[in-house]
């Protein structure tokens, strides 16, 4: 469920509005949601809050 949640919130509307290819395919999305995900947890030495977006706790 943390790796779906971590996923989830990698994925911006944005950069495909930037570049429509971005999420152009299933192969070049994952490669670019896992890349952004990367840089994400890089960018977060510690543990980054995670919060349940269905608010079930």
């Amino acid at each position: 469920m943390l790796l779906t949640i971590l996923v989830g919130n990698s994925i911006d509307s944005w950069r495909s509005a930037d570049d429509p290819e971005y999420y152009g395919d299933i192969a070049t999305a994952l490669v670019h949601i896992i890349e952004d995900l990367n840089d994400y947890l890089h960018s977060n030495p510690t543990m980054p809050s995670i919060y349940d977006p269905a608010s079930t706790g």
